[in-house]
């Protein structure tokens, strides 16, 4: 992952601030798309506390074309390499 980071400049190890808010995020996805269980809860845990968000839900089409348009709109100069492997994921 170090590689990765270096790569693409980003930090690692992740800031624990980042963590903690992929936390809370993960609880937010949790009660709101997830059916609650006992088992999913012992497996989770309480998490951290959610967000006061309502989610929206995309079907993989259209999560696959909102990703990769927000991606080149913050990365103008990606690398045509790059680009052909990113549509290409979206091919399997």
């Amino acid at each position: 992952m170090r590689v990765i980071a270096t790569k693409f400049g980003f930090t690692w190890p992740v800031p624990e601030e980042v963590k903690i808010i992929d936390r809370r995020l993960l609880t937010t996805e949790r009660h709101q798309a997830m059916i609650k269980s006992a088992a999913a809860e012992a497996l989770w845990g309480p998490g951290e506390p959610p967000f006061d968000i309502k989610l929206e839900f995309w079907r993989p089409e259209q999560a696959r074309t909102e990703f990769l348009d927000r991606f080149y709109r913050l990365h103008p100069a990606c690398p045509a390499e790059l680009r052909r492997t990113m549509r290409a994921w979206g091919q399997l």
